[in-house]
C-alpha cells in the first residue's frame, strides 16, 4: 500500500502526517520531544490494552512536527505553498515502515 506524507502549517510547526489517526487507538496517543521536533506516536487500532494502558505491539509514528525554521530551510518551495494555505504532499517509500498496515 502506498502512502504519502501530508504537510500542513500550524502556528510554530509544520505538521507531517505519516499515517491517518483513524489507524490508531484513540486512547494510545503520546507526544515525544526530540530536539526541536515533536513526534506523535500511538498504538495500532486493536493492539492497545486499556486495562494495563500498554500497546501489545509497540508504538508507531503517526505525526511529526517540524519547527517552521527547519522546514523552510529544507523545503523552501514547499514552504511557500504552505504559507498560501495549500496543503503539500510528498511521496515516500519510508512510510511503510511507520504505518501499521
Amino acid at each position: 500500500m502506498s502512502h504519502k506524507h501530508k504537510f500542513t502549517l500550524k502556528r510554530k510547526f509544520v505538521h507531517e502526517q505519516i499515517c491517518p489517526k483513524e489507524m490508531f487507538d484513540p486512547k494510545s496517543f503520546r507526544r515525544v520531544k526530540s530536539g526541536e521536533h515533536r513526534i506523535t506516536v500511538g498504538c495500532p487500532r486493536g493492539k492497545y490494552s486499556a486495562r494495563v494502558e500498554r500497546c501489545r505491539v509497540g508504538l508507531k509514528t503517526q505525526n511529526l512536527l517540524h519547527p517552521v525554521s527547519h522546514f523552510k530551510e529544507k523545503f523552501p518551495s514547499k514552504y511557500k505553498k504552505l504559507e498560501k494555505g495549500k496543503p503539500v504532499m510528498l511521496g515516500s517509500s519510508v512510510v511503510r515502515h511507520y504505518c501499521p498496515v
